[in-house]
């Protein structure tokens, strides 16, 4: 069997996280006004993807 064949390929799917400036401009808002949010608990904080990244997943932003 060769190792580059289908059948030891697996399906991974991979989410996209916005990051603030994405989540900003989304909703037409300024970082200033996301920071506010956040602090007051106007706006979930983001969520930590990985070591040095975080973001929101989309379906958070679009509510």
């Amino acid at each position: 069997m060769d190792i580059f064949s289908h059948q030891n390929l697996t399906p991974v799917s991979f989410r996209r996280y916005l990051n603030k400036n994405e989540v900003c401009h989304f909703l037409r808002i300024s970082i200033p006004t996301l920071n506010r949010w956040i602090r007051n608990c106007d706006f979930p904080p983001p969520q930590k993807v990985g070591q040095r990244i975080v973001g929101w997943p989309p379906e958070i932003v679009k509510r």
